[in-house]
């Protein structure tokens, strides 16, 4: 009997003299032995998980490389992890670390004499790999553990890829190139708002090489605020010419004037290449102020910019004229906006007249809210593919006041007459409202009455307090008081009964004409 198992039973009979040690224990590790033997006769992989390299990018089928070190790692010791397995060991027996970069190179080494190491020492699985290893190339790790029977395990290998060349412009520091040199609203409108340049190729590319491209009002004095974007480059974009993409928003936010545009790519692991030659280009892409007068509206006495409607000549809705002089170009989208955006009664439009391009209506319905008011009228010139809009100068409209409104009605009134003796005991008084013009389903109401009691002091009665206006156009019930109530006020006595209206939503009130009968006993 040689070797390891010749030594598994020399243990046995200093084991033997052990009274912790019992016969079965003995047995396993001669399994485990043998066991490790068969495998070396009939492994299929590796024993061990693969070392762990400290910093390493993740792989990803889409980029080429494994196991790529970042540049800025490759100047530095390079931390390492073994990771920990199943250790065993016996007193008279010891078991091996050896790790080896590129198959051969033997760059660590650890021996755990069993009687000193009963377990694995976490701290002995941990080295740094040497700065004098990581040169430019690819690599391997791998490592080897010889076990206390003699049985030697490899581990899984880990590639590891050192780059530290920058990917290299094209001749003449590689310039973009562009199909124009002047950038102008015209040119921004005709090519989907966006300028498009060139990288036709450079040296040493890889998928997942990242272009960052600038924008700058100096070829040589520029930061990261005059960067543009930054895109990861294909596999399929390698060895082809690259677009970049400057958008009309960006060009037009960083000012009309002399621009340069330039760019520099950046391998995965970090090695940058010179900035490419600056191409110089002559921006006036700001949008050319229209001609844009004040607009009008039929039928409101005034001037260009400032004039007053009648609301009754508006019953259909007010007609908004654009002037004939305005700088409208074809394919120009033309909205009105009538008094200001979100205001109670404002209204956007369009939808110009089927007869006049240049006419737009004012819904009937959104003329009351501004009775007595004054209202701002203007108008937006929006270019196709331009996002912000051309916006008129403008007029200043006061919509004034009407009357005619009507009179409040009783059933119990006649004559100017309210008899009380005229409603049964329990019983009421019932008003109604005519309709009116311009009356809406958004309009309140508030109905009360007034007058005074026997001592004289005013007493007031609310019939309706907000009520919404059930339906345009016709006659609405307007409420009731009791009996009772009215008995509250001094018989001889006028009483105002008053109807009052909002047309903008409760934020004014306006009265009409009142009832004034005289309540009789």
């Amino acid at each position: 009997m040689t070797g390891p198992l010749k030594r598994v039973f020399m243990e046995q009979s200093w084991i033997s003299r052990s009274p912790t040690m019992a016969v079965p224990q003995l047995y396993t590790r001669i399994v485990r032995w043998l066991s490790g033997k068969s495998k070396r006769l009939f492994r299929q992989s590796p024993d061990y998980a693969a070392p762990i390299l400290i910093g390493l990018l993740p792989d990803d089928p889409q980029w080429g490389e494994q196991g790529l070190l970042p540049m800025e790692h490759a100047y530095d010791p390079l931390p390492v992890q073994i990771p920990a397995w199943n250790y065993d060991t016996m007193i008279l027996f010891q078991v091996k670390l050896q790790v080896y970069w590129d198959a051969s190179t033997l760059v660590y080494e650890k021996v755990w004499p069993g009687a000193d190491f009963p377990t694995l020492p976490p701290d002995d699985l941990c080295f740094d790999l040497p700065v004098r290893y990581l040169l430019p190339g690819i690599h391997v790790m791998h490592y080897q553990v010889t076990e206390w029977t003699g049985n030697v395990g490899d581990s899984e290998p880990r590639p590891v890829t050192i780059d530290l060349t920058a990917p290299l412009l094209a001749a003449n520091q590689g310039p973009l190139k562009f199909d124009i040199s002047r950038i102008t609203s015209e040119y921004l409108a005709s090519h989907d708002d966006s300028v498009s340049a060139t990288i036709e190729s450079y040296r040493g590319g890889a998928p997942g090489d990242a272009v960052t491209w600038y924008w700058s009002r100096d070829p040589f004095a520029f930061s990261d605020d005059d960067i543009v974007s930054t895109r990861f480059l294909g596999a399929q974009e390698i060895g082809n010419p690259v677009m970049l993409v400057f958008n009309g928003d960006m060009i037009r936010a960083r000012g009309d004037g002399m621009r340069y545009a330039f760019y520099r790519l950046t391998d995965r692991a970090g090695n940058a290449s010179s900035y490419s030659l600056p191409v110089t280009l002559d921006v006036a892409a700001q949008p050319v102020p229209r001609v844009l007068p004040p607009p009008r509206i039929k039928g409101a006495s005034g001037s260009a910019s400032y004039s007053t409607l009648d609301p009754l000549s508006a019953t259909n809705g007010a007609i908004v004229t654009i002037p004939a002089q305005a700088d409208i170009r074809p394919g120009d989208l033309i909205a009105v906006q009538w008094a200001k955006p979100g205001s109670t009664g404002a209204y956007r439009t369009d939808q110009p007249e089927a007869a006049n391009p240049l006419e737009f209506r004012i819904p009937a319905g959104r003329i009351p809210q501004h009775f007595g008011k004054t209202l701002p009228v203007y108008y937006e010139v929006t270019e196709p593919s331009v996002e912000e809009p051309h916006v008129s100068n403008s007029h200043t409209l006061t919509v004034s006041r009407i009357s005619g409104f009507p009179v409040v009605q009783c059933d119990k009134v006649s004559g100017g007459r309210l008899a009380l003796s005229g409603i049964d005991e329990g019983g009421r008084a019932l008003f109604t409202l005519d309709s009116w013009p311009f009356m809406g389903t958004d309009q309140f109401v508030n109905l009360e009455v007034r007058g005074v009691d026997d001592a004289g002091q005013l007493l007031i009665v609310p019939v309706l307090t907000e009520h919404p206006v059930p339906s345009p156009g016709s006659t609405m019930s307007a409420g009731h008081i009791n009996k009772v109530d009215l008995q509250r006020f001094k018989v001889g006595e006028q009483l105002d009964i008053t109807a009052r209206v909002s047309f903008d939503q409760k934020l004014s009130w306006q009265a009409f004409t009142p009832l004034t009968p005289t309540l009789y006993s």
